[in-house]
């Protein structure tokens, strides 16, 4: 067998034509280089090279150079160091970085922009990491952490861009990921933060950012505002929502005959709270800033005004009841007749309720005295109510009159029993 080396123009071929033989390269009688015949595989400082490219391991370290500059001493590679694991390693004007540690610089200045530790930590204090597509970073075959970019350098967030084309943001002082334009979810002094923006500078740079919602590090809530306060020195986790043109809540029920309704504070002037039924364009709960309470009534001049009936299934206790009474609110008055005979038509009882059939009217225990409604509707229906369900209600305070009346006609009688009683003793004592 022999071997020959040549060439034609611009091209040397180096030909072993042993079919079995290697072909080693050496200096003196050290060989250096080998490759062998029947798989191709390439030795360096081995003779049985088993890797398409195989170094040796009779130093103490065996390194492969991907970069050399001699004259500002820069060198970056990998190899196996003494221990037998395999690290990459950097040096750079004169300055040794450690063994085992995966280290990127920007090829000008040789500065370290990223170092991936032997403790599978990720530096990344002096660079960043951008994934151009979608399909840049899987976590795992059925997932995958998506975003048109991913930044993780030092870029504040005051200075992100309006295309937002980086989608999430690691420094000391904030972590935030975009949503989309001028949209942010981020976590700075321990609160959590989302923020955005609607005006952007000529360096396409955000010029305010507005804090939507924020969650603080003791679990308070804020809306509108960064400093989700307590009340009276409470502990206890707050919701705050803050603006200075009618803060509030909107609930709407998108179901067919749902409702819309809004809960805010009011900025006109009276800092009143309204529960509005925005479907109905009506306040059904209004408190003004001195407290009164106004239900179905937006301008309550009482600590509690009501338009419209209330249903109670429990007692009232008050001091006092008032009605509605002014001549100046009535017409067609009439007074009433025959008042006691009505009266003595009326059949007054003691009964017990049905609590059991009736348990949801909380009716109370114990013997009860009054009227049939039923009885009184036949001689006086101006008493009765009927209820959404048809039972029938009776309104007491209006018997007040009846038996005022009632006890005039009685006492007519007496007076003129008594005028009649005179008289035949007059006669008699002639």
């Amino acid at each position: 067998g022999h071997t020959t080396a040549h060439g034609g123009p611009g091209v040397m071929q180096i030909w072993n034509y042993v079919p079995t033989g290697n072909m080693v390269f050496g200096v003196g009688n050290s060989e250096k280089v080998r490759i062998t015949a029947a798989s191709g595989n390439v030795g360096i400082d081995t003779t049985a090279p088993t890797a398409l490219l195989s170094l040796g391991s009779s130093y103490p370290a065996k390194k492969l150079n991907v970069y050399e500059n001699a004259a500002l001493k820069a060198y970056a590679g990998f190899g196996v160091p003494g221990d037998g694991t395999f690290r990459s390693y950097m040096w750079s004007n004169g300055q040794g970085f450690t063994w085992g540690n995966v280290s990127v610089n920007d090829g000008t200045t040789f500065t370290e922009l990223m170092r991936l530790t032997t403790g599978g930590e990720l530096d990344l204090s002096n660079g960043n990491i951008y994934l151009p597509s979608a399909s840049a970073l899987k976590t795992s075959s059925y997932g995958r952490f998506w975003s048109p970019g991913l930044n993780l350098g030092t870029m504040p967030y005051s200075g992100i861009g309006a295309d937002m084309s980086y989608n999430v943001y690691l420094n000391n002082g904030w972590k935030a990921i975009s949503t989309g334009r001028g949209s942010l979810l981020g976590v700075a002094e321990g609160r959590m933060y989302f923020s955005n923006t609607n005006a952007f500078s000529a360096a396409n740079e955000a010029v305010t950012w507005y804090y939507r919602f924020v969650i603080d590090t003791d679990g308070n809530v804020g809306i509108g505002t960064t400093q989700p306060a307590l009340v009276g020195g409470s502990t206890d986790k707050m919701l705050e929502i803050q603006g200075a043109v009618n803060p509030g809540l909107a609930i709407h029920n998108t179901a067919t005959n749902g409702r819309q309704y809004f809960i805010y504070s009011n900025d006109a002037g009276t800092g009143s709270l309204r529960f509005y039924d925005a479907t109905a364009a009506l306040d059904r709960i209004y408190i003004n800033s001195d407290g009164k309470i106004g239900i179905g009534n937006s301008t309550p001049g009482y600590t509690l005004s009501v338009s419209g009936t209330i249903w109670a299934n429990g007692s009232a206790i008050a001091n006092g009841a008032l009605t509605w009474s002014d001549a100046r609110w009535k017409k067609d008055i009439k007074p009433l007749g025959g008042s006691l005979a009505k009266v003595e038509k009326l059949q007054g009882v003691s009964y017990d309720w049905e609590t059991k059939k009736f348990p949801d009217r909380n009716f109370p225990k114990g013997r009860q005295i009054g009227l049939i409604a039923q009885e009184v509707e036949k001689i006086y229906p101006e008493m009765i109510t009927e209820d959404k369900d048809g039972y029938k209600l009776l309104s007491y305070d209006k018997m007040s009159a009846v038996l005022i009346e009632a006890v005039k006609e009685l006492s007519a009688e007496v007076k003129a029993l008594k005028q009649e009683n005179t008289e035949i003793k007059s006669k008699l004592g002639k």
